[in-house]
């Protein structure tokens, strides 16, 4: 097996959970036999060493350093405490399939990456993190125009969100998609803005100018398309948790560039503020939005208030293990409110005195979700307090050593690369913290591929010459 290819097929193919079989009495998916197979191919080779260590080139290839994984332990912490949290639910079935599919698997796909993946940093051909990228814009350009295919013709659109014109593409909700576009959007502009800075060469042998301007051109054009196609659904899809965490991602990476680029966010930034100042004041619904007043906030609103009732009870500790929230806080549910539409004025009067038709016209419904929605509490609850504290330490971790690396002259030729790696961690955690970004089977394998491709820059950064190979 050609483990590079493959894992670029994997990458491709990360939406693929939603082919579902089973084996030898198991629940499996596509992606999760793809993440088997490419792990168990890349150890058959050399496994004892690559369990332990990745071995660094320093200098006289003879002398090498052995150094830890990144993030390694928070890798184990966080495993250690995803098996007690299967144990917090006896241990169940269910728990066992998430442990797997959302823990066990993506840190597994992890490992290959950071084992196969090399950072780019000189005129030759690499498999690095751009291999990954494309990848990436591969499969969110595929996703991309069958959400547009659906929202110019209807095809292929769930029946539960036809009313409301929000595409879903493959996924059976909009939000799904707008999860998993959203960071690939800012890898992309990472990657794009990295290309048109640098001057690459990706094969051994010399290439005219011509050559290499065809292919600069070809993939510059393939990511643009890929990025504006991607934003196109998140749109369509109507994922405003999505278009707020591009919004804030795009603004980070802007403070990160040069001054010019700062300046010019900076600006953007005032004028944004002012103008959402003075139009707030003219439209109710951005005030409810800004105020989080609208149905949809509140509706996440009351599940915190929910979820936080329940932890404070008797689930503060250990969570309510995984798999377990919706049973837990099922006797905390409220089954619905009543919601002023239409912004009636006299709608508190109205809604004790009136009859039941004229209640029922503004009764909100409420069901359990599987997540309380907030990527903190989503943690919280499935992991405990320390699954929780561990998830943050990662996180804080990830940006500290993003912020190092862009700021390191030694990686100025991928300073927007690493630039587009700390603002989809960004756009994931802005996104979070109304939704779940990383409970589902393509959401936890993105968030670790992030983490890998970073890893893959940290690991440059102990070596001398910026280059390490593996023995």
């Amino acid at each position: 097996m050609n483990i590079r290819w493959a894992l670029l097929m994997l990458v491709v193919a990360l939406p693929s959970y939603l082919i579902r079989f089973s084996m030898f009495g198991a629940p499996f998916t596509i992606l999760e036999s793809m993440i088997v197979l490419i792990f168990l191919a890349w150890l058959a080779k050399d496994w004892k060493n690559k369990l332990n260590h990745i071995k660094l080139a320093i200098g006289n290839k003879r002398k090498l350093k052995k150094i830890n994984y990144p993030f390694s332990k928070e890798i184990i912490l966080l495993l250690v405490v995803s098996v007690i949290s299967v144990g917090v639910v006896g241990f169940s079935n269910n728990a066992l399939g998430l442990l797997k599919a959302y823990f066990l698997e993506p840190i597994m796909l992890y490992i290959v990456v950071i084992n196969v993946v090399r950072l780019n940093t000189k005129n030759i051909r690499t498999f690095g993190p751009e291999s990954i990228i494309l990848a990436l814009a591969t499969s969110a350009m595929l996703l991309s125009f069958f959400a547009i295919v659906q929202k110019y013709t209807g095809f292929g659109m769930p029946l539960d969100w036809v009313a409301e014109g929000r595409v879903t593409s493959v996924y059976s909700y909009p939000n799904a998609l707008g999860l998993y576009l959203g960071p690939i959007v800012l890898l992309m502009i990472g990657l794009l803005f990295n290309r048109l800075k640098a001057k690459y060469q990706f094969s051994t042998k010399a290439l005219s100018s011509k050559e290499d301007n065809k292919i600069n051109i070809y993939k510059n054009s393939f990511l643009t398309i890929a990025i504006l196609s991607s934003v196109m659904a998140i749109v369509f899809a109507k994922s405003e948790g999505a278009i707020l965490g591009i919004i804030v991602g795009i603004l980070i990476f802007g403070l990160l560039g040069n001054k010019k680029s700062r300046i010019i966010t900076i600006i953007v930034i005032i004028v944004s503020v002012v103008g959402i100042f003075f139009w707030q004041a003219k439209d109710i619904r951005v005030q409810k939005k800004l105020l989080f007043k609208d149905v949809s906030s509140t509706i996440r609103i009351i599940g915190w208030k929910e979820t936080i009732f329940m932890l404070k009870d008797k689930h503060w500790l250990w969570g309510t293990g995984l798999s377990g929230f919706q049973s837990a806080v099922k006797p905390y549910h409220v089954d619905g409110f009543f919601y002023n539409f239409d912004d009636d004025p006299d709608f508190r009067r109205k809604i004790v005195i009136f009859d039941d038709r004229y209640k029922s016209k503004y009764w909100q419904p409420l069901e359990i979700y599987m997540y309380p929605h907030n990527i903190f509490l989503n943690f919280w609850v499935e992991l405990g307090l320390a699954g929780m504290i561990i998830f943050i330490w990662l996180i804080i971790k990830f940006l500290y050593f993003s912020i190092r690396f862009v700021n390191d002259p030694r990686f100025a030729n991928n300073k927007y690369l690493i630039s587009g790696l700390l603002s989809s961690m960004i756009v994931i955690v802005i996104h979070g913290m109304f939704d779940v970004p990383y409970f589902k089977n393509d959401l936890a394998c993105l968030f670790w591929l992030i983490v890998a491709l970073l890893s893959v820059i940290k690991l440059n950064y102990y070596s001398k010459d910026l280059s390490w190979k593996l023995k």
